[in-house]
């Protein structure tokens, strides 16, 4: 076999061993997740007028929304997570049981989750991602305060590894498009861990119906943000 025919078989091996590597399924990864929204619902003045009503809305908010508890409870234990699939197929948000190392509930489940990808010169595989997720709100809390229903659009970033999975470094090298794109870093107050790895970062949009302090609220979310940092799982 002649040199060229040697150098069309390697590329050929090669090309091969990425989409074998892409195709086989690995499990789901977890990770611990911030968050930041802004969310606006109907309401109104004394005089009977229609009125923007404003809710914030951190991680361990959603958290209480899921498992029924009041809005703005501080939360050490139980924390919002995402887990994707490997390679990042689908994704669910969760809650996370950091005693048990479980999840606790289900926030929201993919219906739809579009990538595409970038492979950077100094790796031999591709190593970063960009998506698009349309995501389903699931029912869950108490009869004062709960998540009902509703959808969220998230769009944003993602490491991958050589087998194609989402995964944490210690250093964020692509932050180029954050400001034009709307991603962010969002800080985290919730259990007051000091997340100091990256995994990717995202912007959200949508609507949620939530019960809060007993009182339903269909509310817009215009405007949030997302952070994934550390690996929780597995």
């Amino acid at each position: 076999m002649n040199a060229g025919k040697w150098i069309v078989t390697a590329v050929a091996i090669s090309a091969a061993a990425a989409l074998t590597a892409w195709a086989v399924t690995q499990p789901a990864r977890t990770f611990r997740t911030t968050a930041a929204l802004l969310g606006y619902y109907q309401s109104g003045n004394v005089a009977q007028q229609p009125q923007y009503g404003v809710l914030p809305v951190a991680g361990h908010d959603i958290v209480n929304f899921v498992l029924g508890a009041e809005y703005g409870t501080a939360r050490t234990n139980e924390v919002l997570a995402i887990a994707f699939d490997c390679p990042p197929t689908s994704a669910t948000m969760v809650v996370w049981d950091k005693t048990g190392a479980s999840n606790l509930a289900v926030v929201a489940t993919s219906t739809s989750i579009d990538t595409v990808v970038q492979q950077d010169p100094k790796f031999n595989f591709p190593d970063r991602a960009r998506f698009v997720a349309q995501m389903q709100v699931q029912p869950g809390g108490s009869v004062s305060n709960a998540l009902l229903g509703g959808f969220l659009t998230v769009a944003g970033r993602l490491y991958l590894g050589s087998n194609g999975c989402p995964h944490a470094i210690l250093k964020d090298t692509d932050t180029k498009s954050d400001s034009t794109l709307g991603d962010g870093i969002v800080k985290n107050n919730d259990d007051k861990e000091k997340l100091v790895e990256h995994t990717g970062e995202a912007h959200v949009i949508g609507v949620v119906d939530v019960i809060v302090f007993g009182s339903t609220n269909t509310v817009l979310v215009p405007e949030g943000r997302l952070n994934f940092s550390r690996q929780l799982s597995p």
